[in-house]
């Protein structure tokens, strides 16, 4: 118990620092992920400088894409098991320049007559101008590979490549308790499973070092929340001017290209171009004022839910009186790949029947 307060006490300070002496440098990159098949070449007979064998080659998809290449070293196998250690590169899709390397181990399980199954970890050592932050990160591999002769020669691999979140230790995409939970259970243990600090290849122990990492992502996490809150709420001013302004392009361009809006009394417009109409003929028509007040918005990694109020008027542009009527909308919203939120389900109501 005394160890726990005393962890939660260290954190609450550190979490305090940190919010007050932050950089955008500082910020994590996110996690990298690819597929792999590969085809054992080891027959071949290529050596590095280094001795080591090229066993296996393929192709590698996903965050990153090219081809991806195992050069083995020493192994030793006991029954079905074998371990060894090896170099990873991944390469451009032509091979004239080197994305990632790593060193790394692992092990695998061949039973005579069955599929191996292995898994590798490493760390990354080497990379390219577009992968360099990626310098000093841990590498996690698994896969399986069949056999041209059981249990003799390998034929034929599939498998993963992750590189996660450095204080992401459970995998969930985001950085909270739990992972603080985690590091306790590793806390001065001398096993290194958490060993992120100080930065970038640790000490080899979990220890205040590996805490100070932690919290500092965890109020990076914290800031760039408030931003997205921040950037959500006006997106909401955006959609008031373009409604002042009679700004069709501007209104479109706060919702996604398949976005779902789902008036009261009519069908759901499914997509912009059903949308289009809709909002051209009202613009059209009407001088429209639309003056949000954003009550909530809560974000869910690249995902994010809003729910506002609103007093809609509209003055009829041939003549007439204005009628107004208060209203409430609920929208779910998505991060696009640029980091700007846009709407994607949108539904809402008049506070009085029409």
């Amino acid at each position: 118990m005394k160890k726990s307060m005393c962890l939660l006490l260290t954190l609450l300070v550190i979490l305090a620092l940190a919010s007050a002496g932050m950089t955008e440098a500082e910020k994590p990159a996110p996690s990298l992920a690819g597929t792999t098949e590969h085809e054992f070449v080891g027959h071949l007979g290529i050596l590095d400088d280094k001795g080591r064998l090229l066993a296996w080659e393929g192709t590698i998809s996903g965050d990153i894409n090219g081809v991806i290449q195992w050069w083995m070293g020493p192994m030793s196998s006991i029954g079905h098991v074998s371990s060894y250690v090896y170099r990873v590169e991944i390469w451009n899709s032509d091979k004239t320049i080197l994305l990632l390397a790593g060193e790394a181990s692992g092990s695998s399980t061949a039973a005579p007559g069955e599929d191996a199954v292995w898994r590798g970890k490493g760390i990354v050592t080497e990379a390219s101008a577009e992968f360099e932050d990626w310098i000093g990160r841990q590498v996690y591999e698994s896969g399986q590979a069949t056999w041209a002769i059981p249990g003799v020669l390998p034929d034929h691999g599939v498998s993963t490549f992750l590189i996660p979140l450095i204080v992401d230790f459970n995998g969930d995409g985001k950085v909270d308790n739990t992972d603080v939970s985690i590091m306790a259970g590793y806390w001065n243990t001398g096993d290194p499973v958490c060993d992120i600090g100080p930065t970038p290849l640790g000490d080899g122990a979990v220890n205040a070092q590996d805490l100070l990492v932690l919290a500092l992502h965890m109020a990076r996490e914290t800031v760039d929340v408030e931003a997205d809150i921040a950037a959500i709420k006006e997106l909401y001013n955006q959609a008031t001017l373009a409604c002042r302004t009679g700004d069709i392009e501007l209104y479109l361009s706060i919702f996604t290209e398949d976005a779902v809006v789902m008036p009261p009394g009519y069908p759901a417009a499914t997509g912009k171009e059903e949308l289009r109409p809709m909002i051209e003929g009202l613009f059209g028509l009407f001088d429209l004022e639309l003056p949000y007040t954003v009550e909530e918005v809560e974000v869910i990694g690249d995902r994010a839910f809003a729910r506002s109020s609103w007093l809609y008027s509209m003055t009829p542009k041939d003549g007439g009186e204005t009628t107004t009527s208060p209203g409430k909308q609920f929208d779910n919203l998505k991060r696009q790949s640029d980091g700007s939120w846009k709407i994607y389900i949108q539904c809402y109501n008049y506070n009085e029947p029409q």
